[in-house]
């Protein structure tokens, strides 16, 4: 099994922004996980060596979450939010020269699309005891690549034509359902727990 993982180094940024606080308290939030070593690292792993996906590069790259709250009902909040990532589709054209001295040549074209991951959820509770719920819909960040060339193998005769096409995930995050709550069992303490359940 694959063990060579990066360490992760990051910050998260959360900021709450109330923006009808006199009627159903509506509020918007934003948060961001950033990592310190780079915006976004991208590591597919080998293919045929196995891993434990979740640490490979699903802890590497920047992750963005907007949402609005609203309360419905007395201690009863909705929310509703989305989660920001990027797909990449990218072609490249090479051309292997087999003469000495004369240079190889590649180009390497890549557009990069916004990727939407709506999430829900659904909190109960006061001071004294609190208990929310939250549904992230499957996220794929997909990366497709297509290769196109030829490679010379004697000067001024036809090269032999190379084609591939691949795809694979940037990232993956699957479809999470987290239920978490609180409860406040002495003036200077509070306990928190989580149970969080994720289809592979």
């Amino acid at each position: 099994v694959s063990t060579d993982y990066r360490t992760t180094l990051g910050q998260i940024i959360g900021l709450e922004l109330p923006l009808i606080p006199t009627w159903k308290k509506i509020t918007l939030g934003f948060s961001t996980y950033v990592p310190l070593q780079n915006l976004a690292y991208i590591d597919t792993g080998e293919t045929y060596l196995p891993e434990y996906v979740l640490y490979r590069a699903r802890t590497q790259r920047t992750q963005v979450a907007f949402a609005l709250g609203s309360e419905v009902f007395n201690q009863v909040r909705i929310g509703v939010g989305t989660q920001i990532g990027f797909s990449a589709t990218s072609r490249a054209n090479l051309l292997i020269k087999g003469t000495t001295g004369e240079p190889s040549s590649l180009r390497f074209i890549s557009s990069l699309k916004p990727v939407v991951i709506p999430y829900f959820g659904l909190h109960w509770g006061d001071d004294d005891f609190s208990l929310g719920l939250v549904f992230q819909n499957e996220a794929v960040y997909q990366n497709d690549l297509a290769i196109e060339g030829q490679a010379e193998l004697l000067s001024g005769l036809t090269g032999i034509p190379l084609s591939m096409n691949g795809q694979s995930a940037l990232f993956y995050d699957p479809y999470q359902l987290k239920m978490g709550g609180s409860f406040k069992h002495s003036p200077i303490a509070r306990c928190y727990f989580q149970l969080e359940l994720q289809k592979w």
